[in-house]
């Protein structure tokens, strides 16, 4: 072989050449010194130094690293060539998907091999210089000589060339781009002719993300972003800027329309156009998540590690299939009345309407499937024949689709209708080109999936995962020499828990350190879940601030052995500062999980920032609920007061497991007690206990007794959650036991009673794997009903990947409009607190990059939040800061409006419900409210020509979580009452937080419910002003008004009743406080509904010391009235209802419990902690059969109606408003 290498070089005009040795690698020989290296010898070193310093980057799997160290820079920029790297904003084209790198090692012969398993690369030399390396595939064919060329003359010559633009091809996605080799400006898609020199300039403004992102490949979100430069307001603009898709707006499926709005509006400075930027070429991921901005560094060891997960694990499998994303279906179990058949109305489309007619009705029976109803109204048609498969149902104003075998009622639509009594309104579409279309979009979809999810990383490929293989081969030590093992087993180390407190910095910078305080020290104690592990809790000695708080002291649990600790429990570290009078004040904590995220002991020296403890005047923080902070330390802040701990350190990684692997039952723990076995006195305490409600919390004695008695409640699921809280999870023996029963006992009757095994009080692996598993029998419209408690219950998990989150991206990727959509909007308005953004940021990521489709749907709804969210904050400066007339604000406000739809996508859907697409505003038809926030009552321009137009309420500065959880609570109650056969008639409308000002307020849509009118506004119209609130008639003559006929008024009455009715009970239980007349609203067709829920749980307003509300729900004479007074049948129907409805949510107490429960992690200011909701719990008198809970409620109602003060109340708020 070295005889043929050198013949070959002896016509070469270097003694370098290239080589493949016995194994087929590649490898550079000298034929003079006789040496072989893996690096290609012609690169000029200041050239690969020039790059580097120019941050070079690579398309695919490379970065700078690996460019500098392949040395392959391909000049030869004509004919034939497929592979181009050079530095400048875009640096790499390749037309094969290239390999993550291996290591290389020398053989014995000197020359390198790569160690890859399984991979392999071609390589050729152009022009003198290798254009792969060790990385990359390019060209088969090799030239045979090679003659290097420095920088200046590779400059120069690249100058020399007649044209400088480059088609080039891109690597994954095959899209055509045109690279300029001597300026580095880049065009996507478009020929560099068709776009004027002034738009070319703009390139130079993209960054290298946006340039990164353009492969499919998103970067790498979580670095410092630098910083785009944006043109300012009066820089020329293209030609041809309307017809290019915004950069940051519209879908890649929508066009601008009109002119660039250049004008920023308010305070918030819009983001500009860019002629060049098409948006699959924007970071979609990183302007969404908007990570540069979010207090957080994330460039650290846990988030690398999840990613590096997510990217072993891809979830783009469960991606839907095109024509389910192009025209979304959605399903439903919300109950209803037993249908025999349903009668619809269809529009048919233009070429196969029968002369004038356009609309039909068609009839169906409850067993026909959606096709089936598709050939029923092809019947209809007449002019042509239309094809069946080319044919689907629309729901008319709404992107609902109704089509394939299911059954017409499983349609959420059609149940709603059902449920609202009102006509089923359908448009049949004819697509004749329905298969290209879906073919189009499978085939941007396959790019999607075959594109890089995440970049290449050098910290990927150093994550350690671990799997249950390693954990038994570690325990396998007879089969396996320990010298030889990876990690140990933690069960092998029967040692105490032992740290060192080395030091505290920064303690001087917390808001509740004072000059009072003389000594600090810290507390440590162990926590599984909502409990403080049994003599644990040490102190370290008390140090003087002034000396420096060094303390250097050994800490050692001896009560629990390493080997039986539980994989969940996590060290609470709190430092305490002591003031002159002895009074102990929290300055800062952190928690430190002993299984740290990579499933492996905590060792070794931690740095630990602290979370600082701000300064409350309430002083509720002083016993902060220490369960539910984070496990994560504060990287938010640079200068935090920062905990230096050292523990112990081990030859290896010691590996635990997230839960033990099961083992025998142990005998001694005692088999079935029979309850007959059991004394009087036990049985009777025995009852109490398993009867208590889910805020209960057990004493040592009843957990014993409730444990001893398991095996008598297998069959009773509601017991379960109890009995898991009575485990002693130290004892391997009893772990084993739980493991066993957990799966063993009875299923909830509905999957929704899974959730209370998700709170914070369960810190156990399998105990959180399990209530997920129950969850997965959850619809897609059961589960949407609760995500806003899911994503709080995301808090309590130990590490970022959990079953809880891979369940809820799971389901939200198969189902991107009922669940991704919620599940993505609930993360992102909580992504600015610091210590949920690193995980939210994270899930969301992973959810994004495996539906890009959908990743664009969601930008084009967060650019247009952004640009309402400016206009919103002008009008509401203006008015309560320059106190701008009102005729003058409002023409402003239109003519702002009107300047946004030139921004806004073609269409486009309201974060409020992804059913609802809008085409543009209507600003003649948009105003802004009176109160405090200003919000902007806005009217959106259906995309559908036959539906009605949208309206919605948008806020800023205002906290919308109690609305949104209140709201939820209201829909859950009404599907409770349905599935029981009471239809109560409620209208709960929808509601969405969409993130923070730069305020730290709330930012979020309201839906605006149509044809109604506020109960104030209905006084004043037909009782004259402020006396119309003691005027009993003026309800029933509202309704009159508006319904003439005998029958429409009976029904409106009927809505009456049952509406007044849910909500009376509704808002008993949850004690909505702030109840007047002015949200209160009722609607023509009869439904009274409440709205702004800005106090529950109790929370009742007082004026000067008085209560304003005396009685826990409105109920007044005139309510009374249009039911035909207190001695009518309506009336007495209505109290029999109130009864049935309250006793039906007492049988369902533990799930609104529960519920409630579950949301305290949001930090809502009147649901802090467990005891805001114990008035739930007093409300629905527990302890009371139904029969006595009936008869207290009768007295409620009875007390309320005679309750004068209530409309003296609403009196004034009339006086108040006008």
């Amino acid at each position: 072989m070295g005889d043929q290498i050198a013949d070959d070089a002896a016509t070469a005009a270097s003694p370098w050449i290239e080589a493949v040795n016995e194994d087929g690698h590649v490898y550079w020989y000298n034929v003079e010194t006789q040496m072989s290296t893996w690096d290609n010898p012609f690169v000029d070193e200041t050239v690969a130094d020039e790059l580097e310093s120019d941050s070079l980057s690579v398309f695919g799997q490379f970065d700078a690293h690996d460019v500098s160290r392949a040395r392959g820079l391909s000049d030869s920029i004509s004919g034939e060539t497929e592979f181009l790297v050079d530095s400048g904003t875009f640096s790499a084209f390749v037309t094969q998907p290239v390999r993550r790198r291996g290591s290389v090692k020398a053989p014995s012969d000197g020359v390198p091999v790569d160690d890859s398993a399984g991979c392999t690369s071609v390589h050729s030399v152009q022009n003198g210089v290798h254009s792969g390396g060790a990385d990359v595939g390019s060209m088969s064919s090799h030239s045979e000589s090679a003659i290097p060329e420095n920088a200046n003359e590779r400059r120069t010559r690249m100058s020399l060339t007649t044209d400088p633009w480059v088609e080039c091809r891109e690597v994954v996605s095959g899209r055509t781009l045109f690279y300029h080799r001597v300026t580095k400006e880049v065009v996507f898609d478009v020929s560099p002719s068709a776009i004027d020199s002034a738009a070319i300039k703009t390139a130079n403004a993209i960054d290298d993300a946006a340039i990164e992102s353009g492969s499919g490949a998103f970067p790498s979100y979580f670095r410092p972003a630098v910083p785009s430069s944006v043109p300012p307001s009066d820089a020329p603009v293209s030609s041809n800027a309307a017809s290019v898709p915004h950069k940051y707006g519209p879908s890649s499926m929508m066009t601008m329309k009109g002119d660039v709005f250049n004008e920023p509006v308010g305070s918030y400075t819009p983001l500009i156009p860019d002629a060049l930027s098409q948006l699959h070429s924007i970071p979609i991921v990183g302007e969404l998540l908007e990570t540069q901005s979010l207090p957080w560094n994330f460039s650290n060891p846990m988030a690398q590690h999840y990613r590096a997960v997510a990217l072993a694990h891809p979830l783009n499998e469960h991606v839907p299939p095109p024509q389910a994303m192009m025209y979304p279906r959605y399903f439903s179990t919300i109950p209803i009345p037993a249908q025999r058949h349903i009668v619809c109305t269809v529009k048919l489309p233009e070429s196969g309407v029968k002369s004038s007619m356009s609309y039909t009705k068609i009839h169906c029976s409850a067993t026909d499937s959606a096709n089936d109803m598709v050939w029923k109204a092809l019947k209809k048609c007449d002019g042509r024949n239309f094809e069946p498969e080319k044919c689907i149902l629309k729901a008319i104003g709404t992107e609902e689709y109704i089509y394939g075998t299911a059954s017409v009622l499983d349609f959420e639509y059609i149940r709603v209708c059902i449920n609202s009594h009102v006509e089923i309104r359908l448009c049949l579409l004819y697509i004749d080109d329905i298969q290209a279309r879906v073919e189009s979009v499978n085939d941007e979809m396959r790019v999607d999936e075959e594109s890089d999810r995440y970049p290449a990383d050098d910290a990927f490929d150093q994550v350690a995962i671990y799997n249950d293989g390693d954990y038994q081969e570690a325990c396998n030590t007879d089969a396996v020499p320990v010298e030889r093992l990876r990690v140990l087993p933690i069960k092998a180390l029967t040692i105490p828990l032992r740290f060192q407190v080395c030091d505290l910095e920064n303690i001087q910078l917390c808001p509740r350190f004072e000059p009072l305080i003389y000594a600090v020290c810290v507390e440590i104690k162990l926590m599984l879940g909502s409990v403080t592990l049994p003599n644990t809790t040490v102190r370290t000695r008390f140090r003087r601030p002034r000396e420096g708080l060094l303390f250097l002291q050994d800490i050692t649990l001896p009560n629990i052995d390493l080997s039986t600790l539980p994989s969940g429990t996590v060290i609470v570290f709190a430092a305490y500062g002591v003031r002159l009078e002895q009074k102990e004040v929290l300055l800062s904590y952190v928690k430190q999980p002993v299984v740290e995220f990579n499933g492996c002991l905590v060792a070794g020296r931690k740095c630990l920032p602290m979370w600082i403890v701000p300064n409350d005047d309430k002083g509720a923080l002083d016993d902060i609920n220490f369960a539910r902070a984070t496990c994560r330390p504060n990287l938010s802040v640079v200068d935090a007061p920062t905990l230096n701990v050292r523990f112990d350190s081990y030859l290896c990684p010691v590996l635990c497991p997230v839960a033990q692997p099961p083992i025998p039952l142990d005998t001694q723990l005692g088999g079935p007690v029979s309850l007959n076995t059991m004394n009087a006195k036990i049985r009777n305490r025995l009852e109490g206990i398993v009867s208590r409600d889910a805020l209960y919390e057990f004493d040592s004695e009843e957990k014993e007794i409730l444990w001893m008695a398991r095996y008598n409640y297998m069959n009773d699921a509601s017991v379960l959650p109890k009995l898991m809280r009575c485990v002693d999870w130290l004892s391997p023996q009893q772990a084993a036991e739980a493991y066993h029963l957990l799966y063993a006992w009875a299923k909830p009757e509905h999957p929704l009673h899974a959730l209370a095994l998700l709170d914070v009080h369960y810190a156990d692996y399998r105990v959180r794997e399990y209530a997920v598993s129950i969850l997965e029998e959850l619809s897609d419209s059961d589960l949407q009903q609760v995500l806003l408690q899911l994503v709080q219950v995301l808090k309590f998990e130990l590490n970022h990947d959990s079953p809880l989150a891979r369940f809820l991206l799971r389901r939200g990727i198969k189902n991107p409009y009922q669940i991704g959509h919620f599940l993505f909007w609930h993360l992102k308005a909580e992504i600015h607190n610091p210590d949920v953004c690193e995980r939210f940021a994270l899930l969301l990521e992973n959810y994004l990059v495996n539906i890009k489709r959908h990743a664009r749907e969601l930008l084009s709804q967060d650019y247009v939040i952004k640009q309402l969210q400016a206009v919103a904050e002008q009008v509401q400066f203006q008015k309560t800061k320059e106190l701008m007339a009102d005729v003058e604000c409002k023409e402003l406000l239109r003519e702002n409006l009107g300047k946004l739809n030139r921004l806004f996508p073609e269409r486009w859907q309201i974060p409020l419900n992804p059913k609802w697409q809008v085409r543009a505003l209507k600003p003649q038809f948009c105003k802004y409210m009176s109160s405090k926030k200003v919000p902007l009552w806005l009217c959106f321009a259906n995309s559908d020509p036959d539906g009605g137009d949208i309206r919605v309420i948008f806020k800023t500065g205002d906290d919308l979580r109690q609305d949104l959880l209140t709201l939820q609570l209201f829909r859950i109650m009404d599907r409770t009452w349905l599935r029981q056969g009471k239809d109560m008639a409620l209208k709960p409308y929808t509601c969405v937080a969409t993130g923070v000002t730069r305020e730290n307020e709330g930012v979020g849509m309201i839906e605006v419910v149509g044809d109604s009118a506020t109960i104030s506004d209905i006084q004043i119209e037909e009782g004259g002003g402020a006396l119309g609130a003691f005027k009993n008639k003026t309800l029933v003559k509202w309704l009159q008004k508006h319904n003439r006929g005998t029958p429409e008024f009976n029904a409106a009455v009927d809505n009456f009743m049952r509406s007044c009715a849910g909500y009376c009970v509704a808002t008993f239980c949850l004690g909505i406080g702030d109840r007047h007349n002015d949200n209160i609203m009722l609607t023509k067709d009869g439904h009274l509904f409440h709205i702004d829920f800005g106090h529950f749980l109790g929370n009742f307003k007082s004026k000067y010391g008085f209560k304003r509300e005396r009685f826990p729900f409105v109920f007044t004479p005139e309510m009374a009235q249009v039911m035909g007074g207190l001695k009518s049948h309506e009336y007495k129907e209505f109290v029999a209802l109130c009864c049935s409805a309250f006793n039906i949510l007492r049988k369902e107490a533990s799930l609104f419990l529960n519920l409630f429960s579950l949301m305290i992690p949001a930090g809502m200011p009147e649901l802090s902690c467990t005891e805001d909701i114990h008035y739930l719990r007093d409300q629905l008198l527990l302890t009371l059969s139904d029969d006595a809970a009936s008869k207290a409620f009768k007295k409620e109602i009875k007390k309320t109606i005679s309750d004068f003060y209530r409309r003296v109340d609403n009196s004034i708020h009339i006086l108040v408003k006008h």
